[in-house]
């Protein structure tokens, strides 16, 4: 069974949620718009922003962890939609996955340039 163990893994589960559920809820002929896709990644960032303020203890190596989960997400979306046998379908999982990258600069605030950096290097290696 899944277990939570700390508001990191609750932030992360909520994203992943979140992304699905763009994903379902998307009408599969429907294309977003650059604005509308930038509008919902603002929307996540500055819950996740709040949430992460509001746990000030973990500071910066929780935001660390939380960007890189963003980018895993996107990582995972880009692969399902080139996966998906439908182009609507490849299309609207894709707007996910732009999503999700948007989201890990917008919640990188900061994290050096350079570690953003290296974050995603790791998530490219491993």
């Amino acid at each position: 069974m899944l277990q939570f163990r700390g508001f990191h893994d609750r932030v992360i589960l909520l994203l992943i949620s979140a992304c699905a559920l763009l994903f379902v809820l998307e009408p599969a002929n429907s294309q977003m718009s650059k604005q509308e896709k930038q509008s919902i990644a603002n929307m996540i960032a500055t819950e996740i922003n709040r949430a992460i303020t509001a746990h000030q203890t973990e500071g910066i190596a929780l935001r660390e962890k939380v960007v890189g989960r963003l980018m895993q997400c996107g990582s995972l979306y880009v692969m399902m939609s080139k996966q998906a046998r439908a182009p609507e379908a490849s299309k609207s999982v894709g707007d996910v996955a732009e999503i999700s990258y948007n989201l890990s600069a917008l919640v990188s605030e900061g994290i050096a340039v350079d570690r953003f950096k290296e974050i995603a290097e790791t998530l490219k290696s491993s």
